[in-house]
C-alpha cells in the first residue's frame, strides 16, 4: 500500500534520523547550521549515527513523500520528491 503525504519545510533542509538522538541536544539553531557544509547535499551536523540533513534542494515549501507499508502495515520504505525532473 501506498501512502502519500505532504510536509512543510522552513529551514531549506529535511532532516531524517531518530528523534532520541537529537532532543536534548545542548545545540543552537545557529550552531546547527554552522556546522553544515552548504556545498554538500547531506550532512551529518550533530555527528556520525545522529541523522542526516538533506538540502531540499529548493528551499522552503512544501513536499511530498510516499511512504509505502507491507499489507499488515508496517513502514517497508520512504521516498520523498524535493525537486522534480525538468522536462
Amino acid at each position: 500500500m501506498k501512502i502519500k503525504k505532504t510536509f512543510t519545510v522552513d529551514s531549506g533542509l529535511v532532516w531524517i534520523g531518530d528523534p532520541c538522538y537529537i532532543i536534548g541536544k545542548d545545540i543552537s539553531w545557529n550552531d546547527f547550521c554552522e556546522s553544515m557544509n552548504r556545498e554538500k547535499p547531506v550532512n551529518k551536523p550533530l555527528g556520525n549515527n545522529t541523522g542526516l540533513a538533506v538540502d531540499s534542494g529548493y528551499g522552503d515549501g512544501e513536499y511530498e513523500a510516499v511512504i509505502e507499508t507491507t499489507n499488515s502495515g508496517i513502514v517497508k520504505s520512504i521516498s520523498i520528491t524535493l525537486v522534480e525532473d525538468s522536462e
